[in-house]
């Protein structure tokens, strides 16, 4: 209302009190039509950006900063802020006008009001004009998206805006029919409404959003009586006593709104991780982020209430603005510098993109997340061996955080150098390390009795295998199977098969081709070193499809094949394999098994080939097969000898 006091110290009108009688306020008021209406689209999520849409600035953006004002109406689009990087937003603003009112006092109305000395500890400001409209805020936020798209995603939705905002007529008409293209993109977002109008239903898809802004020229009535202050002019009080108020520097609501905005920014890239499928596997990283998030929440809540509670004496000359522009340059030299909070969740960002790398590597390999789920594994009945990747140096306490829960509760930080964050070498910086850590995912990826988890052990940095057998932990570094001597080997099951497959598409049926390598370092007993079935490649046109996937394991291939995996008879049809019992043979032979099988035969040609011409009386070793229900026959052609089965 015109004539109403403001009090700027706390952002707050104060009802009640006026400078002018009434009969003064009814006489004085002159009222003149300012019709406009405006659209402005817009991307950029920053306060100061935000600000200048709703035209919040000065000493009432610093109110605002400091938590001393709440906001209603069009005005709590300020509070919506982004959630992620992985996402786009792109706000549509609609402003109309439609009158603006103002006190008209003449010089001598303005010097003799006494009022004003009265008034002086109670209010800042006197309300002299006020500009009535309305706001309207569709905010559209999309899914989460590749880091790759988010632009193209966020110029098309653009784009699209543009298209249908502009072909609105005169008649109130637009056109909300979208191509299949413009439905592919406008899909991928929400929207959220934030306005001075009354509506029936708010918006949550674009084509809601569009046919709702269609309609908001109707909704502010026949006679624009629908509308809101949107802005009022302030006459200071200093105009009536020099001593009544004091306003904010900009410089210091710049400095505020700096170091809110990159808290804000530090808060979206911790629920970018928080939300990273890695990270919700491995408790000690969430704790780690859960409590960095909670500590800067914590800190920007203390910034906010020293400035609510210092603005209002700075205003009333009780306090001078430097004692509050300290408050901010002392953060500078605290846990919580930018510099060292960029510091910190760079260093968390770069962890979490090597676990990945690490999972990555071993897809699908099930991650277990704490050590009753472990033990749950190695518990279960029938399972003799279980390896397990274990990342060693993963830890839920940080001393740098306590440093920041330090400073917050004002404890006396020990030594010299307490406020900066551990420089003591992270297993994720050292390329030793984590070279190191892929030749240990490299060695053990194809293993089926393997689980990927975390446990604290700081005698190996970075990572190790666990080796568990028989529910005891046999060590805590495991390297590998031992090699078994060739020339001793006695038992099938101590024979290593390293199967490698391959898919030939372009011959009828297509044909699969396994090939067995068996050499001196082959043999390795590990019975827990199991097959994964092989994803064969689709046929995409090639004739030919490059090497699919090696695998190995250590009992006879009908057991493991069949009962373990699950996949190898359905695809192979009749195939039978035998082991090779190389016990009189050199230690340096090397044979090559290959089968082909095609769906229209009947039986399986399965040959051993040797790398020079050899004999049954060479080596009558290479003829101890264990076959399973097939004859064996010898040929010669050129410099190869053929087993066939």
């Amino acid at each position: 209302i015109l004539g109403m006091l403001y009090d700027a110290r706390r952002g707050k009108l104060i009802p009640g009190v006026t400078l002018w009688n009434s009969k003064t306020l009814q006489k004085k008021p002159v009222e003149h039509n300012q019709h406009s209406s405006e659209f402005h689209i817009n991307a950029t999520d920053s306060i100061e950006k935000k600000s200048a849409l709703l035209d919040v600035n000065g000493s009432l953006k610093a109110s605002f900063l400091g938590g001393l004002i709440e906001v209603e109406g069009s005005a709590k689009y300020l509070n919506d802020r982004k959630k992620s990087h992985h996402q786009c937003r792109v706000t549509l603003h609609y402003k109309a006008t439609t009158k603006f009112k103002q006190l008209m006092l003449t010089p001598d109305e303005t010097k003799n009001s006494q009022e004003a000395k009265n008034v002086k500890r109670l209010a800042t400001h006197v309300v002299t004009g006020i500009l009535y409209g309305a706001n309207a805020f569709f905010v559209f936020d999309s899914e989460k998206l590749d880091d790759s798209s988010i632009q193209v995603i966020q110029d098309s939705i653009q784009a699209i805006l543009i298209k249908k905002i502009t072909s609105f007529n005169v008649e109130g008409k637009v056109d909300i029919k979208l191509s299949d293209e413009e439905k592919a993109v406008t899909d991928k977002f929400t929207c959220k409404f934030y306005g001075d109008f009354i509506l029936e239903s708010n918006p949550a898809t674009f084509e809601d959003a569009v046919k709702t802004y269609i309609q908001l020229p109707k909704l502010l009535g026949e006679n624009r009586e629908n509308c809101v202050p949107l802005k009022v002019t302030l006459m200071p009080l200093k105009k009536f006593h020099p001593k009544a108020a004091y306003m904010i520097s900009n410089g210091f609501i710049s400095k505020a709104e700096d170091t809110l905005q990159e808290l804000h920014n530090l808060d979206i890239r911790c629920n970018d991780l928080l939300e990273d499928r890695v990270v919700r596997s491995f408790p000690q990283i969430q704790e780690k982020l859960s409590r960095f998030k909670k500590l800067c929440e914590y800190f920007r809540s203390s910034l906010q209430e020293t400035m609510a509670e210092k603005l209002p004496s700075i205003r009333a000359g009780e306090e001078d603005e430097q004692e509050l522009v300290k408050v901010f340059y002392d953060r500078d030299k605290s846990p919580f510098s930018q510099e060292r909070l960029t510091k910190w969740i760079k260093d968390e960002e770069r962890e979490v993109t090597i676990i990945r790398y690490f999972v990555d590597m071993m897809e699908g390999t099930k991650i277990i997340s704490d050590q009753s789920e472990l033990d749950r594994e190695v518990f279960k009945p029938g399972v003799e061996e279980v390896l397990c990747f274990v990342f060693t140096s993963l830890k839920s306490t940080d001393p740098y955080l306590q440093n920041m829960s330090d400073y917050l509760e004002k404890k006396k930080l020990e030594g010299t150098d307490g406020n900066t964050p551990p420089t003591q070498d992270q297993w994720y910086r050292s390329d030793e390390v984590i070279k190191q850590m892929t030749e240990k995912a490299e060695a053990v990826k194809n293993c089926s009795r393997l689980f990927i988890t975390a446990i604290q052990n700081d005698q190996y940095k970075g990572g190790s295998i666990y080796h568990y057998r028989n529910t005891n932990l046999v060590t805590d570094d495991f390297s590998g199977p031992d090699v078994t001597d060739v020339e001793k080997v006695t038992n099938r099951r101590d024979l290593t098969l390293i199967y490698s497959l391959q898919r030939v598409l372009g011959l009828p049926h297509g044909l699969l081709l396994v090939g067995k390598h068996l050499t001196q370092e082959a043999p390795r007993r590990h019975p827990c070193q199991m097959p994964k079935p092989p994803q064969l490649p689709p046929f995409r046109g090639s004739p030919f499809l490059p090497l699919v996937s090696s695998i190995s394991f250590f009992r006879s291939l009908p057991t493991a094949w069949d009962h373990r995996c699950g996949w190898g008879r359905r695809s192979t049809g009749k195939l039978r394999a035998s082991l090779l019992h190389s016990a009189h043979s050199s230690p340096q032979l090397t044979s090559t098994v290959s089968a082909s099988l095609q769906p229209q035969q009947q039986s399986v040609c399965r040959s051993v080939e040797l790398p020079s011409p050899v004999t049954h009386e060479q080596d009558p070793g290479i003829l101890k097969l264990l076959n399973f229900g097939k004859n064996l026959s010898l040929t010669q052609s050129g410099h190869s000898t053929f087993f066939r089965l």
